[in-house]
């Protein structure tokens, strides 16, 4: 068993952020959503989200899923999971708890937080902590089960090249693509993008309420990377943003790096953008 520490000292600014109320319909019924996608070639996966308690001050989420590989017959699924989300709504502070499951690869929970000791309308300052651990077969967690000798073949080739169908009640319908676009010794590049519908607002039918698509570059040896991507939504504007990592100390069990983001809104609403910077590391303990 193996146990990782994530420390982070978070600094932002918030140079104007708003919410608009120009956001399509589809942005307001996240309450209960239940949504189940396929991807090629044979994964389906069910998943529902829920609102647990919404008041003035608190808001507690949970989100639960089970994935099944068709092509393997059975009916038991290959994966499953869980994860509940609160935050503290006047301090911006929130913890998360969660655990997933994969046939065959153990089981990995995790737990992270943030608490926002300077929470103001034009900055805030705080420290952001996460934990996981991996118990039952292999040592890597669930994210990295692609080079898991494990994990059975088709779920480890499918993250090279997939297209998902998504549909998700009362009637959003969703397709993207994922792509490897570079995958070499040191480098790798991969890119998405997606289209969204919600067929009961009306409108043309095959013209999208959303879509966008998101560029990411990682320098393997070092671990550091920059993101690059955007997102419309009909009658709300344009979201850019740009992310990038850039890793100081970068072992075997540690890594120290400087982490920062920039985002900015154009359209309805006026302009307005947000920034920050986070100093961040990583302690892999056996």
């Amino acid at each position: 068993m193996k146990c990782l520490i994530v420390f982070a000292l978070i600094i932002s600014a918030l140079l104007y952020v708003s919410a608009s109320p120009l956001l399509p319909l589809q942005r307001h019924k996240r309450q209960q959503a239940t949504s189940f996608d396929l991807k090629n070639p044979g994964i389906g996966t069910l998943s529902h989200t829920g609102t647990i308690v919404d008041n003035q001050n608190h808001l507690l989420t949970g989100t639960g899923y089970a994935s099944k590989d068709f092509t393997r017959g059975g009916l038991k699924p290959d994966a499953y999971g869980a994860q509940v989300d609160y935050s503290h709504k006047p301090s911006g502070s929130v913890l998360g708890l969660g655990a997933d499951h994969v046939r065959r690869a153990g089981t990995d929970v995790r737990a992270s937080g943030t608490w926002n000791f300077v929470n103001t309308k034009n900055a805030e300052v705080g420290l952001n902590g996460q934990y996981g651990r991996h118990f039952g077969a292999g040592a890597a967690p669930v994210d990295d089960f692609e080079d898991d000798p494990i994990i059975p073949e088709k779920l480890r080739k499918i993250r090279r090249q997939q297209t998902s169908y998504g549909f998700r009640s009362p009637g959003i319908g969703t397709v993207s693509h994922t792509g490897t676009i570079l995958d070499n010794q040191n480098n790798l590049l991969t890119g998405t993008g997606y289209a969204s519908k919600d067929f009961t607002s009306g409108g043309a039918f095959l013209k999208p309420d959303v879509y966008g698509a998101q560029v990411d570059y990682s320098h393997k040896q070092s671990g550091s990377g920059v993101g690059v991507g955007a997102d419309h939504i009909r009658r709300a504007g344009t979201d850019v943003r740009a992310t990038g990592t850039w890793n100081i100390v970068n072992t075997k069990n540690a890594d120290v790096g400087v982490s920062g983001q920039y985002e900015k809104h154009f359209g309805p609403g006026g302009s307005h953008s947000d920034y920050g910077v986070v100093l961040k590391g990583t302690v892999l303990v056996d």
